[in-house]
């Protein structure tokens, strides 16, 4: 395009935009107000270090541990067919007419209105079979229809033997069999160095999944205890690892993988307060070691006593030590004392500092805070819980043991009387606890004693609270978390006092904030890695998070938001969830996994040889490979200018992936006169796709398109093309020397 160093009034003045150097996405401020490098659309995008866009790497399978029986599980479609033999009896069942016994399938012959209704492919519930050895009753397949009223069944045993008929029905449901991942949690094995598993919890087990090598270890469930229904909430500490259900007592289990790992209900019903230990002549010392005997004295290793009647001994009242059990009968602790021969000394176990003592409660969730489990205290621990009535307490277990708890009276509830409900605990730097509630927030300071004259409490604000408990993280000086109003933060200000920021982070985006879901946002969860926060939320009508929003530190922006294509390379439908997101692994195995309530562990950003995503969608299905839709945005250029202008050319510099060939679309999209322009793709301009790793700059003509502003639509269609430079070049239309009238 020609320059001149000088032009006439009526002389057509060419002008030109660009865009490199991405940053972000903004989608509240109008398009033509957004500052060079910024996006108004971002789906699954992300922006390098030297602010080129790429569409982001692919989620890869690493796991899926859960599986169902080949023949007698509930897979989707299935049927419930009701009467089927047209009967009025409340017998859902009919009796074949025949069986026929031989090679590896039983053909069935049934009635015809039976045979209308079933599916091949589906399941149906098969009764007994006279004769037949190592069957067991139950769901089973139908394998292919066959014609004159015969089914095929797949059916396990040895049918040598068997003679008859049996009845067929109706699929039933089966407690053992796993239908659904309830919760999961990063677990880290004490024994092999801190080896990252994943742990994941259906309703019949829980499994553990070892990160390095994908092998599984399975973790039971009391037999005819328990029964999992709801989500779950998992948390490792003390070595154990626990799992919360809310209204019912908590289960725990041992961290050991060896032999058979089992998950046992924690301790509950009533709690025996501590008793005086003051026995005639019961304490000898010597050399500073103070024995003392006790008949059961009900003491554990780390327990700790405290003195409450020295005597004449030379210990003080009101110390407390931990002591060693010699046996049922028998203790000892080390005291810098005089020696001492039998002498009556009174000692009590550490006493609670408010309410009483009790077992855990029948809490939703907990977390580890200086050496003790924090749980809202909503539920008390009867052997069968109920509701407390109280929303707005929270309970800290004993230091260092997780196995009693202490309600601390005048200091562990919010408003007294109110209606504020505990929705989340946070444990951040030093002694300090923040407890969110739906309406505010709180600052618990000195809880390592838990004494009422020393943990104080501190109303942070009123005017924000939590949605989200697992929404919470932090990141340096900040505490982000979901609010009513979108993602808040809490700095850290005049040596870590806390206040709360005015402005959410997530204002650049409200406009996808206010499309989550609000019935069901309380599930989102959000973590923090490689500089980045991944907030997995429900959008639109989703009842679960099917969006990741994610926030990039280095650029102070929003980066992308991140779906999964809701139809597989094959045209089937895809339906992907994600249940939690899991920061685990080491060396190259370390990154972002996201578990699925269908069974799947994935690896987010995980793959750059695939522009597929690879993810699980049913318990016990294979995997489905998911194209990633991709579509970057630009800000609208109108050259700062109020007048029309006219559109004529374009030039964009991209290159392809170092493992993928690229092609893309490209759209113009023009405002005042509104306008698309499709004007064609890169292979298009190039006359082939972009061969891996070859750069090229690519030129076309928009059209003479007359508008006030345009913008630039890419969208991916091969490969992950990597966008450098968007530049657009038009003019001015309006130059006449006379008024406009």
């Amino acid at each position: 395009m020609a320059r001149y160093s000088s032009y006439g009034e009526l002389d057509t003045q060419y002008a030109e935009d660009l865009d490199s150097n991405f940053r972000g996405f903004n989608t509240r401020l109008r398009s033509d107000g957004l500052q060079a490098g910024m996006l108004q659309q971002s789906d699954n995008f992300r922006f390098q270090r030297e602010g080129v866009a790429q569409v982001r790497k692919s989620i890869t399978v690493t796991k899926a541990p859960l599986t169902l029986s080949d023949t007698n599980s509930f897979t989707l479609p299935f049927y419930v067919y009701g009467d089927p033999d047209g009967s009025t009896t409340t017998s859902n069942n009919i009796t074949t007419t025949a069986l026929t016994f031989g090679g590896v399938n039983v053909i069935a012959t049934v009635p015809s209105d039976f045979y209308a209704k079933v599916q091949a492919s589906t399941i149906i519930n098969v009764g007994a079979i006279t004769g037949a050895v190592d069957y067991t009753p139950g769901n089973y397949s139908i394998i292919s229809k066959m014609g004159a009223n015969q089914i095929s069944l797949n059916l396990s045993g040895n049918f040598s033997s068997a003679s008859g008929n049996t009845t067929l029905g109706a699929p039933e449901l089966v407690d053992s069999q796993v239908t659904a991942v309830y919760g999961s949690t990063l677990f880290e094995d004490p024994t092999n160095e801190g080896e990252p598993y994943i742990l994941i919890a259906g309703n019949a087990k829980a499994v553990a999944v070892k990160l390095s090598d994908q092998s599984t270890v399975d973790i039971t469930y009391d037999s005819g205890a328990v029964e999992i229904g709801q989500p779950v909430n998992l948390i490792q500490a003390f070595n154990r690892v626990f799992l919360f259900r809310k209204g019912k007592t908590a289960l725990e289990w041992n961290g050991t993988l060896t032999g058979s790992p089992n998950f046992t209900k924690v301790a509950s019903g009533s709690f025996t307060q501590p008793s005086l230990l003051d026995s005639s002549n019961n304490t000898v010392i010597t050399n500073g070691k103070v024995t003392v005997s006790e008949t059961g004295h009900g003491l554990d290793n780390g327990d700790t006593v405290v003195i409450v009647d020295k005597g004449s001994s030379g210990l003080t009242n009101a110390d407390e030590y931990r002591v060693n059990v010699d046996s049922v009968d028998q203790f000892h602790f080390f005291a810098n004392v005089d020696d001492l021969t039998s002498h009556t000394v009174g000692y009590i176990k550490r006493v609670s500092r408010g309410g009483g003592y009790t077992h855990m409660p029948a809490s939703e969730y907990g977390i580890f805070h200086q050496d003790r489990l924090v749980v809202p205290f909503t539920h008390n621990d009867a052997s069968t819980p109920v509701s407390r009535g109280i929303i707005d307490e929270i309970a800290f277990s004993q230091l260092e043991g997780p196995d009693i708890f202490d309600p601390v009276f005048g200091s562990s509830r919010m408003y007294q009387g109110g209606d504020d409900k505990v929705m989340g605990l946070f444990s951040f730097t030093g002694d300090r606890l923040l407890c969110f509630m739906r309406d505010s927030i709180y600052l618990f300071e000195n809880t390592a004693s838990l004494e009422a004259a020393g943990m104080t409490k501190q109303l942070l604000t009123k005017d924000i609270g939590l949605v989200a408990r697992r929404s919470v993280i932090q990141v340096g000086n900040q505490v982000l978390f979901l609010s009513d109003n979108g993602v808040y933060g809490l700095s850290f200000q005049d040596l870590y006092n806390l206040r709360g920021n005015d402005t959410p982070l997530s204002e650049s985006i409200q406009s996808i904030i206010d499309d989550i879901n609000k019935e069901y946002w309380q599930n989102s969860v959000g973590i923090y890695y490689d500089n980045r926060y991944y907030l997995a939320v429900p959008t639109g009508d989703s009842q679960v998070n099917n969006t990741i929003l994610i926030f990039n530190f280095l650029n102070q922006q929003w980066e992308s938001k991140d779906t999964v294509g809701k139809t597989d390379r094959n045209g089937a439908n895809v339906n992907w969830d994600i249940e939690n997101l899991i920061v685990a692994g080491s060396g190259n195995d370390r990154g972002v996994y996201a578990v699925n309530t269908l069974g799947g562990i994935h690896k987010i950003d995980s793959s750059d040889t695939s522009s597929f995503d690879e993810v699980i969608t049913q318990i016990g299905g294979t995997t489905k490979e998911v194209p990633i839709a991709a579509t970057m945005r630009t800000r609208q250029y109108n050259f700062k200018s109020i007048d029309r202008k006219k559109w004529n050319t374009f030039e964009l510099q991209t290159q392809s992936s170092d493992s993928l060939v690229s092609d893309m679309d490209i759209k113009f999209i023009t405002e005042n006169i509104d306008d698309t322009i499709e004007i064609g793709s890169l292979s298009d301009f190039n006359g082939r796709n972009l061969n891996i790793g070859e750069d090229v700059s690519i030129r076309g003509r928009i059209g003479n398109r007359r508008a006030y502003g345009c913008d630039v639509t890419l969208t991916p269609t091969t490969g992950k093309p990597k966008i450098k430079v968007i530049k657009v070049m038009g003019a001015l239309t309006f130059n006449s020397t006379q008024n406009a009238r």
